[in-house]
């Protein structure tokens, strides 16, 4: 795993690409995508960063960060799970 912090993440220095992906918004089909894409790790890179609620210009984060509704965090984390854990 490629050892940044978040902040570092949001500053706007890390631009999009095969270890950092910014999602807007919570989208199921593209959040699983991108986690499937790092667990299968074809490249070896050890998987990678996938930050919600942060928009993107040419790959760059946009700030300050849209973010993602307090209430609704538990709700994003059980439908991940349950995507992930589809037969």
């Amino acid at each position: 795993m490629i050892p940044i912090k978040i902040e570092t993440l949001l500053e706007g220095r890390k631009v999009e690409r095969n270890r950092i992906e910014y999602k807007e918004g919570f989208n199921p089909s593209e959040i699983v995508h991108t986690i499937c894409g790092y667990a299968n790790d074809i490249a070896g890179v050890d998987g990678g960063y996938l930050v919600i609620g942060v928009k993107t210009e040419n790959g760059r984060p946009i700030l300050p960060p849209i973010g993602v509704p307090d209430e609704l965090l538990d709700d994003i984390q059980l439908k991940i799970f349950q995507y992930c854990n589809k037969n």
